[in-house]
Formats: C-alpha cells, structure tokens, sequence
C-alpha cells in the first residue's frame, strides 16, 4: 500500500501523454498564418537579427505595427537563437506555455479539490476547442502566455482570499505586470472579476488590502512596468505612445474590422469551443452559486470566469481567441458538474460514465490537432506559404524564386528569412513589372497564371493547392506590368 500511495503522487506525470498528442506533436507542420502568426514571427526573428529588445521590425524597418509590448517576442527570438528559424520554433513558447498550464491547473486543483478534481479539470482542459487550436496553444501569438499569466494571477488572488497573506498581492502585482508585457492591456482583463468575487465574498478584504504596504508595493511595480516600458519605446521610437492608445482605445470604441454582437462570444462557448463541456459547466456554475457546501474554489472559478466572459463582450473587436483565457477557469467549473452528476452513479457505471464522456472529445482533439485542418477559402488564399513550408522540408532549391503576391505578405517574409537559412534568397514583389525570361516564379492562382502568360510562354514546374511554381519561357511583344 505505501508503494502505491508513493507512486500516486507521480500520477501527474502521465499528463505528459495527451499533453504531447494535443500540443506538442506535428506542432510546426503547418505552415505560418497569415496575419498575427505573420507579424510575430517577423517581428522575432528581425529584432534578433538587429540586436533590438524594445522595437520591433518588419522588413528591415523600425515596425509600429506591433503595439503590444514583447514578452512574447523575447521567448520566441530565445526559441529562435536556440533551435534556428522554423515553424516550430516559433510556436514553441505557446506550446510550453499551455503546457504549464495544465500542470499548474492540475496541482492547484488537487492541492484544493482533490485528485478526482484535478486529473477532471485538467483533461478537461485539454479537450477544449477553444484552449488548443491556431491562434491558442499552438499558434505563434501571445494569447498562450497570456492564458498562463492570467489564470496565474486568479490563483494569487485566490490564495490571498483564503489565506489573508497579503504577500500574495505583490505576487499579483508581478503577474498583472507580465500579463501587461504579454498582450499590454488584456494583462489586467482578470482584475475585474478578482474585484467582483470580492464583493460577494468578503467585502472587508478591500479594507485589508488597502491597509497592506504589499498592495501599494505592487502597484508600484505595475505602474513602474506599464510606463517604463511605454516611455522608453516612445523614446526608441516617437510616436509610439500616441499608436497605443488610440489602438487600445479602438478596442472597446471601434470594431476594428472584428465587429460582432455582444453575444458572440457565448455563442462560441456552446456551438463550437466548448460545445462538449458547456452543459457540464453550466451544472457546475449552478450549483456553485446555490450550493452553500461548495467548495470556495468552485464558486470563485465560476465568479471569475464569468466576470472575464462580460469583459470580452463589452469590447467592439472581437476575434473568437479572445476567450482563451476563459478555460482554465470553465474546466474547474466544468469539473463540479461532472462530480455533481458521478455522485449519482455505481462505482462501476462511474468508470463506465468517465470513458464515455472523455473519450469522444479526446479523440476529436488529436484528430483535430493532428489535422491542422483550414477552412476551404483559407488554404487557398494561403496556398503560396503552404508551398513554400512544404518545399522548404522536401529541400527543393527555390534560390532567387520570385514570389509575386497580392495581399499581406508577413507570412510569406517570414519564409525569406527561413530560407535564407539555406542559402536560397526568395523575393517578393507586388507586381510583373522586372520579370524577364528564365526567371522562376510562385503565384496563387489559374488567374495569374493567365496573366503571366499574356506576356510569357511558361512551363509549370509544380503546384501545391492553388500556388504554382512556374518557369518563363519566351517573351511576347505585349507585357502586363501588374497584377
């Protein structure tokens, strides 16, 4: 018996199993996104290589397009120094993000809740749409380590509230600076909902926390991080605190091409991110509100995630990632419910029950992760940086390759770096104007192919999805200049 009980405790080991199927394998098989993968891998990569640790660069010049501040950045270019260019390197910190996640999820919720709690909790968590995909835990943005951070800073809080240790609001000051440093004001999204479990729990905790010299030292730390950083990249690069508060206020005051109802993102939790979960957490949110034997972290889970959801949908711009940091705080949530419902079953149907409800979206999850699938529409206005991350591994040599594109090209930057690893200089143009005969070049599409032929006999030297690699032949007398 004392054998087994030693082994138990490292039951938790065997988290590494889905953890590696759901995040980790075939992490960098898919090619590098467009838009927010394209900027943060760029950004990386060209900050290294110019020796810059406060401002970003994209093509070789000072960027003001990325306006969060660059914690995020700093752990890819370390992954980049380490392990070289590639997708995976790149969406490597994300993924070890994530990771800890789970690992600080499951030991805070067996600590508090028990093991049931915790392996529930975790697999949970694991099994949730919303928590690993593109964008989330194996995507190249920040909202990985954003995730970790905050759910990070609900456990200080917590903590603190159970423990009245007010060196717990230092700990919390810390983690609302690095959440700051990971997506800049998203970092203090959790701090309403810590306020609201406050009023309903204990509202003498306000007096206590503005009674401790750990509050104000914590803010200190806070406001010396925010305006630090923010005065000193203005400094490198004037101009830049003016960019960020008006894309900071845009969130919440204009759209931003990302427009959608104030319902948009509990839709999501129950037609797709966490369609599996949502009646179980619902039970769970239920009952920790109208159950006076809950356990505190029940209710202050559900409290806290609730809070954060009304957040995000009072903001104008919102893109369904917005929401990963929810899920932490539903699998905990989502765990009461099934206990509640496994207290009413035999030991037997428990085991039984338990296999049935998990192994479904267990499955779908590594089917899903495994497939890195895109929607139609995306695979083939992305089909030139799925050609070239193919090419890159099969070492087809597209030296001098000039790949000709009609829309943001950060993705396909990101490739030129890469391929510059192998000596093979890509490059990328807008137009047809310099082409000349005996040049190779990559277009999406039959319809610039078309084009191109209007002015060159071509031969198509492969093809990917609607990118072609095609080859100029003879010149004819009328040329079209762009595309």
């Amino acid at each position: 018996m004392t054998n087994l009980l030693k082994y138990r405790r490292w039951s938790w080991l065997l988290l590494f199993i889905p953890i590696y199927l759901f995040i980790f394998l075939k992490l960098g098989s898919t090619h590098v996104r467009l838009w927010d993968e394209g900027w943060f891998t760029v950004h990386a990569i060209e900050m290294l290589q110019n020796g810059s640790w406060i401002v970003s660069y994209f093509d070789g010049n000072p960027s003001f397009t990325a306006s969060k501040p660059p914690l995020q950045t700093w752990l890819q270019m370390s992954s980049v120094a380490v392990l070289g260019i590639s997708e995976l390197s790149l969406r490597l910190p994300s993924a070890l993000a994530a990771a800890a996640t789970i690992f600080l999820l499951f030991g805070f919720t067996k600590k508090h809740l028990g093991e049931e709690a915790a392996w529930l909790s975790s697999l949970i968590l694991l099994t949730s749409v919303g928590f690993i995909g593109f964008h989330t835990a194996r995507g190249a943005e920040a909202d990985g380590l954003l995730t970790l951070i905050l759910f990070a800073q609900a456990i200080s809080y917590f903590l603190f509230v159970q423990t009245k240790n007010t060196m717990w609001l230092l700990y919390l000051g810390i983690l609302v600076s690095l959440g700051f440093l990971a997506k800049s004001v998203a970092g203090f999204l959790m701090l309403p909902g810590l306020a609201v479990y406050t009023l309903i729990h204990d509202r003498n905790l306000f007096g206590t926390i503005l009674t401790s010299w750990q509050f104000y030292a914590a803010l200190i730390v806070v406001v010396g991080v925010v305006f630090g950083y923010l005065l000193v990249r203005d400094s490198l690069q004037p101009g830049y605190l003016d960019m960020v508060f008006r894309s900071n206020a845009g969130r919440y005051t204009n759209a931003m091409g990302h427009d959608h109802s104030f319902t948009y993102f509990i839709t999501n939790l129950f037609t797709d991110r966490y369609v599996w979960w949502m009646p179980l957490a619902a039970i769970g949110i239920t009952i920790s509100f109208f159950d006076p034997s809950t356990q505190p972290l029940f209710r202050y889970s559900s409290v806290v995630a609730l809070s954060f959801l009304l957040v995000i949908s009072f903001s104008r711009s919102k893109l369904e990632w917005y929401d990963m940091p929810l899920y932490p705080l539903l699998a905990i949530s989502t765990a009461q419910g099934v206990q509640t419902l496994l207290k009413l079953a035999t030991p037997r149907l428990k085991v039984v029950s338990l296999v049935v409800l998990f192994i479904f979206p267990a499955f779908n999850m590594f089917n899903s992760a495994q497939a890195n699938e895109l929607r139609l529409t995306e695979m083939e206005y992305e089909a030139q940086e799925a050609f070239l991350s193919r090419a890159y591994r099969a070492d087809i040599n597209l030296h001098e390759t000039v790949v000709i594109h009609d829309h943001f090209y950060g993705s396909l930057l990101f490739y030129r770096h890469m391929y510059d690893q192998k000596d093979m200089a890509l490059k990328l143009q807008n137009h047809t104007g310099n082409l000349k005969v005996g040049d190779q070049i990559l277009i999406n599409g039959d319809a610039h192919k078309r084009q191109i032929s209007t002015t060159f006999d071509v031969d198509t030297i492969d093809r990917y999805r609607g990118a072609l690699l095609l080859q100029l032949k003879k010149q004819h007398d009328t040329r079209t200049n762009s595309i």
